[in-house]
């Protein structure tokens, strides 16, 4: 008898013995307080006569007792050396989950890839990113939209991304807030406002935190095919209190264990303070590698939201300028487009004070006095931050002691 290969799946580990025509799943293996270590194994044959599948049953993979009942059961369903095989399969899954991930080195030996993006600038490939805010600020709308621009794949969108082409990385989206016919509807709407063919994503209406359904949410990514999975929201995920650190290492643990690209949406505080994070300990926003908070902009009884996403954490590219979307409901569509966020009401000063100054600046030279007055800063802040952007060459200090844009955007005085 000899196994030809074992292949690891998102959710464990298929082996396939095609001397008998056998395949074992082996899925939900646990590690006990007692040391046993357990796994789901599904058999299944191609052997003419016989129903593919053989048997599914849960198997302490160290017990020598259990290995022998079960392959008793097994011989009576489909002729084959059970023995042999439960121990050899028991032997390889155990030397695999024990080994984890291979020893790597990084080194300077070969090409460096810089940062990829599976959405850019939003989404790096193979990181969680999150977007946070408060409720109502277009989180769920603008993931359905980062899982269209993925899913098709949508290179040539209006919306100024830029999204791998080929192939597409389909989007699963976990929502433990709403409903399918909810998020369908919305995704008709957004289909038909921006007038494209028709779009399909895996959809899980989930109950139980991440970090406990981890195995079944991997089975359902080989599913269904999925290489991007969005996650709506933290605070049902992680399955406790967000002020405390287990419920978020354990759901970070259960996330990494994906590999895969993701995005997550998260709630903030009420506080008034301008500089707002993710609601709860500070490892949410440790572990997150890209995060945007989200807030939006809406007259009363207007059929019209401006959003904007601030970008508060990049951890290997720099921090971007203010991304803004502005969406029109219709009754049956949702039409999204770019927007400049420093033209929408109420933003301005949401931006950093470089960012600020140099708004102010395009519609004339000041002096620095002139500065402050508007900007309502510390003087000695205003100082050093106009030299730095001196240094970037963003501003020029002219003549007659006023600050200017680059010499492109000056408007004479």
């Amino acid at each position: 008898m000899r196994m030809l290969e074992l292949n690891q799946t998102t959710s464990g580990y298929c082996l396939e013995y095609k001397e008998h025509n056998l395949s074992i799943t082996a899925s939900h293996i646990h590690r006990h307080r007692d040391n046993r270590i357990t796994a789901e194994l599904l058999f299944e044959t191609n052997a003419p006569g016989y129903s593919p599948l053989l048997h599914q049953t849960q198997l302490n993979l160290l017990s020598t007792r259990s290995k022998q009942i079960l392959a008793k059961e097994m011989e009576a369903r489909y002729e084959a050396p059970w023995v042999e095989i439960l121990e050899q399969s028991s032997v390889l899954i155990l030397d695999r989950i024990r080994r984890g991930e291979p020893l790597q080195y990084i080194s300077t030996f070969h090409e460096i890839k810089p940062v990829e993006y599976l959405i850019h600038p939003l989404i790096p490939l193979n990181q969680p990113t999150a977007i946070f805010g408060l409720p109502g600020t277009m989180k769920s709308y603008i993931s359905l939209v980062c899982g269209i621009l993925s899913s098709l794949p949508w290179d040539d969108n209006p919306l100024g991304f830029k999204v791998v082409k080929e192939p597409s990385r389909l989007a699963l989206y976990l929502d433990y807030e709403s409903s399918r016919d909810l998020m369908s509807w919305r995704l008709k709407r957004l289909q038909a406002g921006m007038s494209l063919g028709e779009v399909m994503l895996p959809y899980r209406r989930c109950s139980i935190p991440l970090a406990d359904d981890i195995d079944q949410v991997k089975k359902i990514i080989d599913e269904s095919k999925a290489s991007f999975i969005v996650i709506d929201s933290l605070g049902g995920a992680c399955g406790g209190d967000v002020y405390s650190p287990d419920p978020a290492l354990k759901f970070f643990a259960a996330l990494r264990s994906l590999n895969m690209t993701s995005l997550v949406l998260a709630h903030t505080s009420k506080e008034s303070s301008r500089e707002k994070s993710i609601l709860g300990t500070i490892y949410w926003t440790a572990y997150f590698r890209q995060i945007f908070e989200a807030k939006v902009s809406q007259e009363e009884g207007e059929n019209e939201i401006s959003c904007g996403l601030f970008h508060r954490k990049a951890n290997e590219d720099r921090l971007i300028s203010p991304i803004g979307l502005h969406f029109t409901f219709a009754e049956n569509a949702i039409q999204v487009e770019r927007q400049d966020v420093k033209g929408i009401e109420g933003f301005l000063e949401q931006l950093s004070l470089s960012q600020r100054i140099l708004e102010i600046l395009k519609e004339g030279a000041m002096t620095s006095s002139e500065l402050n007055e508007i900007l309502g800063t510390r003087r000695d802040t205003l100082r050093m931050t106009l030299n730095r952007l001196k240094g970037k060459g963003q501003v020029v200090k002219l003549p007659s002691e006023k600050w200017g844009c680059e010499a492109s955007e000056i408007t004479p005085s």
